[in-house]
């Protein structure tokens, strides 16, 4: 017969042998601390934006729309001219129009047609916003490449996000729902909620004032220079987007304090 109590005892030792709990606690924390790595750029956000975050200096971040966040070129390019014809205008060319992008409707239709007077503007506003209407179905905007991820990035980070668009209120707050951008700003002003429009820094300090920060805690972000004057008037630091609408000359020329070529380089200010 086999020795019984040795062989229990063998039994005991294998029943009673515990895991390495000190070990394994270590490496569940290791798992749960681990940042997820957004890939954005080449940025890896683990650590990286932990660490940057604590000296960011910016902690209110304001975004224009057309051209920043979301490629609306084609829609507005193509309401302009629409429109233009509905009137019983030549259309004028895409570069004509690319370059009224960000301005109120009314100054950039005069813009791309001097000929026009105030007078004439009720008209033509009408119509741009029906033809807008129809076509706006056709095109949803396309986020930017790594527009997205940015935002999500800085959000959980605790910046405070917000639009400031001389695009209507309700065609802007049904693209920010369309995109999925929505929930991560904290205030949206169109330019019916606004008491003067780009490049007046009235947007900008309405911003402010609602949401409780200083211009030296904010910093607003476009592609066209009415957006750098806007921020730079309210007392702001600003930052121009070159795959907008403007190039990095007329940024700079605008007097932007930074000029950047991907909306990643914003996790890097």
């Amino acid at each position: 017969m086999p020795d019984l109590a040795k062989a229990a005892i063998r039994n005991r030792t294998k029943t009673r042998k515990m895991p390495d709990l000190a070990k394994a606690a270590t490496r569940n924390r290791a798992k749960t601390r681990k940042m997820p790595d957004f890939g954005v750029a080449g940025v890896k956000i683990n650590g990286y934006l932990c660490a940057n975050f604590l000296k960011r200096m910016y902690k209110l971040i304001i975004f224009d729309f057309d051209g920043t966040l979301a490629d609306t070129r084609e829609l507005i390019i193509r309401t302009n001219q629409e429109s233009q014809k509905a009137m019983g205008h030549e259309p004028v060319s895409e570069d004509i129009i690319q370059g009224t992008i960000g301005l109120p409707l009314a100054e950039g239709i005069m813009a791309q047609m001097p000929e026009l007077t105030p007078q004439d503007m009720p008209a033509w506003c009408a119509t741009y916003r029906r033809i807008f209407d129809v076509l706006k179905s056709q095109y949803v905007p396309a986020i930017f490449p790594h527009v997205k991820e940015t935002l999500e990035a800085l959000h959980s980070q605790g910046c405070v996000l917000s639009v400031a668009s001389s695009r209507l209120s309700v065609s802007l707050n049904d693209f920010l729902r369309q995109m999925g951008l929505a929930p991560l700003f904290k205030l949206v002003l169109g330019a019916d909620n606004v008491t003067a429009a780009k490049p007046d820094p009235a947007p900008v300090l309405q911003t402010m004032q609602e949401l409780g920060f200083t211009p030296e805690d904010t910093l607003v972000v476009g592609d066209m220079p009415v957006d750098i004057l806007m921020g730079s008037r309210a007392g702001a630091k600003t930052c121009g987007v070159t795959f907008g609408n403007s190039c990095r000359e007329e940024l700079t020329a605008a007097g932007a304090d930074y000029v950047i070529d991907d909306m990643a380089k914003l996790l890097e200010l």
